[in-house]
């Protein structure tokens, strides 16, 4: 009799396990082949994504993959497009500290065209710059399903950011975060209009938490008109100050005169 049941789901963790030894990488495509692999951590792994590799990830249902500090580059972006455009299961993508560039960041934006299951995109600690900054603002406008993307410290100057707040204003629920990031007055007004018009963004982050400096520079002022804009928020949507549906949090800190103003903004949905 034909055995009809699948074998059960398992996490497999190669993280910090150097997979250019022929004899580790025998044991991960030994594992995938089984095909019941739901969330695997390559981080820190010298993964090559050659087609073998390649091939087994996408037949395995996987919903977490963790591919952070691989140097994968744009190259390796590239390849990991192939997953993102052919994968049904994934939902969490981590991506941290690849060396990604602009030509990667491309790659990414035109493969999320074609998926809609991926919910989580962690970016942090790339090489966007200001292009690739305007190709996230393409794969947020035209992917719904992601609600939770790091951008934090990937060289986005002031060409960047005014991208971004026009990509969030339609969205039915986003946490974006832009540690590190230099924010132009220009741009925290076009994400106050942002945060005014719509309340289904939750969390938008600017803070780099390690920072510790005072603030010189009167930036409180800034923080002050976001926070009057959130109230504005909370009131026109008839919540009590008490509610709890709304809670409200303003955060600032002055880290150098070149990174410029850094603010943390955080308002949740109402409904």
């Amino acid at each position: 009799m034909k055995n009809i049941f699948k074998p059960k789901p398992v996490s497999v963790s190669y993280k910090n396990i150097d997979l250019t030894y022929p004899k580790e990488k025998a044991k991960l495509m030994t594992q995938l082949r089984k095909k019941n692999v739901d969330a695997l951590d390559l981080s820190n792994s010298k993964v090559q994504l050659d087609k073998e590799i390649l091939e087994a990830i996408i037949e395995n249902p996987i919903s977490e993959l963790d591919l952070s500090s691989n140097n994968l580059r744009d190259d390796g972006a590239k390849v990991v497009a192939g997953i993102i455009q052919n994968s049904t299961k994934l939902k969490i993508l981590k991506l941290s500290n690849n060396q990604i560039g602009s030509k990667g960041m491309g790659a990414l934006s035109s493969a999320f065209d074609h998926n809609k299951t991926v919910t989580d995109l962690d970016l942090s600690n790339n090489e966007l710059g200001n292009t690739g900054a305007e190709k996230v603002a393409t794969l947020l406008a035209n992917n719904s399903t992601i609600i939770d993307i790091n951008l934090d410290n990937n060289e986005i100057g002031t060409d960047g950011m005014v991208y971004l707040p026009q990509s969030l204003l339609n969205r039915n629920s986003t946490k974006i975060s832009l540690a590190s990031a230099y924010i132009p007055e220009k741009v925290i007004a076009d994400f106050a209009k942002v945060l005014q018009q719509n309340g289904n963004v939750h969390s938008i982050n600017f803070v780099d938490k390690d920072t510790k400096e005072k603030d010189p520079n009167g930036i409180e002022v800034h923080a002050q008109k976001l926070f009057d804009t959130i109230i504005k928020i909370r009131d026109s949507n008839g919540l009590d100050k008490e509610s709890q549906l709304l809670p409200l949090e303003v955060g600032v800190c002055y880290r150098t005169a070149q990174s410029g103003l850094i603010l943390l903004i955080l308002t949740c949905k109402t409904g």
